[in-house]
């Protein structure tokens, strides 16, 4: 598992390295920049505040480039960072939770990076270590992490603020979902909403020049595409992961700049349910359950050029196995390696529950 995670998160970082450096042949030099942020907030995970509730704090230090040329702009339609930052975050119940200790690189877009106060979205996909885990003798109540090697998806809305060419400042509010997305139980996970203060030092403060660029938006405003999607999952803690795959076809609408509303069918074959059915022996009419199931969902999408950030909420059409809950959502990041070809990971969760997290590669049509 702990394989499988470093080399999801190679990937995502190896992409943003190619972003990086891929624009090094524009006239402007990107400048790089020290950022540190403190966190305040709350545990979103219902069962994680049963005793009492939970108020967790973090620090975190980050190093970024901000790319700023025109190759940038025609990219993704925006002057966007691209970096790694290390997330400290204190989870408020040392015996049972502990700390989390998180390394994640991410691409931050900016909207009207030319203005004094501007707006960011950060999102980020990292590793996560944790101090403390589930163990049926020494730390039973802990049916969050079955592993100390986790995943971290992370979404961070921020107003900034141009104090001088050296020092900005930033007031955000951090959501980020922590698991390792079924491949050890238990993995309830955590949802963990903050609000952060942060300031920006930028260290070649020369190469800090921005261009103001009007968005060039795709003519293409419905898209339609078609993916596969694959991974595995596990049934109960330490044992081996059953495939899970399947199809999905979305249609997805521009409504203004760099938004836009999705709708989709989703059809997944989980091994991992059939392996559940196999053992509790679950028949109907003389026959095992189905471990099929067949989807519609909603959403809405943020459009950075070649990069997607999709929302969508789901509810199961087709499922004779009893779901957790009728309705799901999913998460997702997607990047068109050509015009057409994109690949993607996406998150699927009932209520605060990560159920699996897949990979996907697809076609726009």
């Amino acid at each position: 598992m702990t394989k499988k995670i470093f080399i999801i998160v190679l990937f995502f970082l190896l992409t943003l390295n190619n972003l990086s450096f891929g624009f090094s042949g524009d006239t402007i030099k990107n400048p790089n920049i020290i950022s540190f942020r403190a966190h305040h907030g709350i545990i979103i995970t219902e069962r994680a505040n049963r005793e009492k509730k939970l108020y967790p704090w973090a620090f975190e230090a980050e190093i970024s480039r901000h790319l700023l040329g025109k190759k940038a702009w025609d990219f993704c339609y925006c002057y966007p960072r691209v970096g790694i930052s290390f997330l400290y975050t204190n989870l408020d119940n040392p015996l049972v939770l502990g700390n989390a200790f998180c390394l994640v690189p991410f691409v931050e877009p900016f909207i009207g990076a030319h203005r004094k106060v501007n707006f960011s979205l950060k999102i980020g996909l990292g590793f996560v270590y944790l101090d403390k885990i589930y163990d049926e003798i020494a730390n039973p109540d802990n049916e969050f992490f079955g592993s100390p090697y986790n995943f971290i998806q992370l979404i961070n809305p921020c107003i900034n603020y141009r104090i001088s060419k050296y020092w900005h400042l930033g007031l955000g509010m951090y959501y980020y979902h922590i698991s390792n997305s079924g491949f050890t139980q238990p993995n309830l996970g955590l949802e963990i909403c903050t609000i952060n203060l942060g300031i920006d030092h930028i260290l070649n403060s020369e190469n800090y020049s921005i261009k103001h660029r009007t968005i060039d938006l795709d003519k293409k405003k419905l898209r339609t595409e078609l993916a596969l999607l694959a991974t595995g999952k596990a049934v109960v803690k330490a044992e081996e992961k059953y495939p899970v795959f399947g199809f999905s076809g979305k249609l997805s609408k521009v409504i203004f700049a760099i938004n836009a509303l999705s709708t989709s069918v989703e059809f997944v074959s989980d091994g991992a349910i059939k392996e559940e059915i196999k053992r509790k022996r679950l028949i109907k009419n003389g026959k095992k359950l189905d471990h099929k199931n067949f989807s519609l969902l909603a959403g809405h999408e943020f459009i950075f050029g070649r990069f997607r950030f999709s929302q969508q909420v789901g509810k199961y059409i087709y499922s004779p196995f009893k779901q957790k809950e009728k309705y799901f959502q999913r998460i997702g990041i997607s990047f068109n390696i050509t015009e057409r070809i994109f690949v993607g990971i996406n998150l699927k969760m009932h209520k605060k529950i990560g159920d699996y997290l897949d990979f996907r590669v697809g076609i726009d049509l």
